[in-house]
């Protein structure tokens, strides 16, 4: 099974991603600079997380379809992974924070 996406980027002509999903199987590809040196694209993470904000092509219900269809797949098991390290380092953020706070508190200013 196939997926093809336009997506606006940084240049004039959209981007395309293609995901391909045979079983356990799956491939995602974009033809930015950074899918084209196989680095983890936003275009394909924004993709498959749902995110319709960049499509350019006339087809947001395939992104459901696309959804069900990573089910089980590496790529759908390491987004897991992604969105479990974001959220950890959002937490680590709002713990430096607080961490400011009381010490520009012990020393009687506030933090930047």
């Amino acid at each position: 099974m196939e997926f093809t996406f336009l997506v606006s980027g940084s240049q004039p002509e959209p981007y395309r991603v293609v995901f391909t999903v045979d079983g356990a199987d799956a491939t995602a590809l974009c033809t930015c600079p950074a899918g084209a040196f196989d680095r983890a694209c936003k275009h394909r993470i924004g993709l498959l997380q749902g995110d319709i904000s960049r499509l350019a092509s006339a087809n947001p219900d395939d992104l459901a379809a696309l959804a069900t269809a990573m089910e089980g797949t590496d790529i759908l098991e390491a987004m897991r992974f992604l969105d479990e390290a974001e959220d950890r380092l959002e937490a680590a953020k709002t713990a430096v924070a607080e961490a400011k706070r009381r010490l520009a508190r012990a020393m009687g200013r506030d933090a930047d």
